[in-house]
């Protein structure tokens, strides 16, 4: 764990863990440890000549050189940890190797074990997995649906009230913020609601690394007040894939609980290269992220000023909402009902043309513009987007048909079935595969949620409802990913509870 504490002294322009792990590279020790790759020399050839010898040679395993912390991994990370939580307004800060996913999962068993927590109905599948752990009871929260644009818009503040004032023995309200399309909701009003009631805060921030770092963007949740946020650098700024921090307060949560927890539900062999890339990443944003985000937020609005002389597209959505909600403006939302055709087809077509987005939604696609880009990436979605908008309608029509009437059937989710049983009982029961068209009155055991963006129609516990059925076999027809179902070849089959029966 870092403390701001342990960053006392040390500049923000330092890298401590990149500099140390470069260093031991440097110093022409000979390793006698693992990996067995030996810093890439065992490494398989076409694996080393694709990644870089110098990648391989920075991960080691434990070791390091840092002369001022006794080359000590534990000191020199720690002190890492302590850079990001004083740049980013926390007392404290994990660097996770097992992405935000691990940092929700230990905000949930360290502030609502066992107890009540609040949620929106359209968090992330990784949620539902730290309420199995957690053994904690959900009470769902209803987004709202913008029926003009098909957008998924986080419940507004007088919903999770209601939930709180209904639910006055809740531990803690978890916040998706933002929404993986970019809507993030008045979070500094929801935090004074929460505290009020006792609640503690936590915030999936996983879409949210670079807030704070420009006056466009919202706040970062810590900033708001909230208890902790998992944030995932990797997404939207330097870091590799996998690498996330969790940021807290400790006025409401206990460091040192969330230390043990991390402990157990981390990796003992953390891999060196994703440490060393949190903590470049930090830097980077603390001193260009600025400049860094006034490029991308301007090449965002190019392409949106670009979509919007194009017949057939239009950009979503037009302006921040209602009741304090704000959008990302790094995130480009593209309507394309207008062309007739589905966002997945969009998608799929936008691919062929040699750019591949975000995510695909049933009218829209979702590019993401990010410190990254360039002038040529901007300029190849764009030549794409013209070839969509020309030849799109065209190449749809002479496709396959996919017996589904790619519209309306994805504007809405089900409603949520009743919960029979605790997800984390449902969950660790002993199950049974039961397929699609036939898992009506069951429990499911699983989460089941099209992916991306990862809103769960069926949770452990719930029992499965005919309209679930018929709507995951509407997505599953317009082609696009359903995670949480299993494929033989009989068709997909729903993992239920089999003790609880029908």
């Amino acid at each position: 764990m870092g403390l701001a504490t342990d960053a006392h002294g040390i500049d923000q322009h330092t890298a401590p863990f990149f500099d140390a792990v470069r260093a031991y590279r440097e110093s022409n020790v000979v390793p006698f440890h693992t990996p067995g790759h030996k810093q890439g020399r065992g490494a398989p050839a076409d694996w080393a000549a694709a990644v870089g010898p110098a990648a391989l040679s920075l991960d080691v395993s434990d070791v390091l050189s840092a002369p001022a912390w006794d080359d000590s991994w534990t000191a020199v990370l720690a002190a890492a940890e302590g850079l990001a939580a004083r740049a980013f307004g926390a007392d404290f800060c994990h660097f996770l190797v097992n992405g935000t996913t691990a940092g929700v999962h230990a905000m949930l068993l360290a502030a609502a074990a066992g107890r009540k927590v609040i949620v929106a109905r359209n968090s992330h599948r990784s949620v539902i997995g730290g309420i199995v752990l957690a053994d904690a009871w959900p009470v769902y929260v209803a987004p709202v649906l913008e029926p003009a644009t098909g957008l998924w818009l986080p419940p507004p503040l007088e919903a999770w009230i209601q939930a709180m004032d209904e639910h006055p023995d809740a531990a803690a309200v978890l916040v998706t913020y933002p929404t993986y399309d970019g809507a993030a909701l008045d979070l500094a009003a929801l935090v004074q609601a929460a505290h009020a009631r006792g609640m503690v805060v936590l915030v999936d921030e996983a879409h949210g690394a670079h807030f704070g770092l420009h006056p466009a963007l919202p706040p970062r949740a810590i900033a708001a007040g909230a208890d902790m946020s998992a944030q995932s650098p990797h997404k939207l700024l330097g870091a590799l894939t996998q690498g996330s921090w969790l940021l807290g307060r400790s006025a409401r949560v206990s460091p040192d609980a969330v230390a043990a927890i991390l402990g157990i539900i981390q990796t003992t062999s953390p891999s060196a290269l994703l440490l060393a890339s949190l903590d470049v990443a930090r830097r980077q944003a603390v001193l260009d992220g600025r400049r860094l985000m006034e490029q991308a937020i301007a090449k965002a609005r190019a392409v949106r000023q670009g979509v919007e002389g194009m017949p057939g597209l239009v950009c979503l959505p037009p302006a921040d909402g209602p009741g304090g909600l704000r959008w990302d403006p790094t995130k480009v939302l593209i309507g394309v009902r207008e062309l007739g055709i589905s966002g997945f087809t969009a998608a799929r077509l936008l691919r062929r043309f040699g750019v591949q987005v975000e995510l695909a939604g049933a009218g829209y696609v979702l590019a993401l513009i990010t410190l990254g880009d360039t002038g040529a990436t901007v300029e190849a979605l764009m030549r794409a987007l013209e070839r969509l908008v020309a030849e799109g309608p065209a190449l749809a029509a002479s496709a396959p048909p996919s017996g589904a009437s790619e519209d309306a059937s994805l504007l809405g989710l089900p409603p949520a079935g009743r919960q029979r049983l605790r997800p984390r009982e449902a969950a660790l029961s002993p199950m049974r595969l039961v397929p699609l068209e036939r898992a009506r009155g069951w429990v499911a055991a699983d989460v089941v949620c099209p992916y991306p963006p990862g809103i769960p129609v069926l949770c452990p516990g719930e029992e499965v409802s005919q309209q679930a059925v018929e709507y995951l076999q509407d997505i599953l027809r317009q082609g696009a990913e359903v995670r949480g179902l299993v494929w033989d070849s009989d068709g997909p089959k729903v993992r239920v509870a089999s003790a609880a029966g029908r």
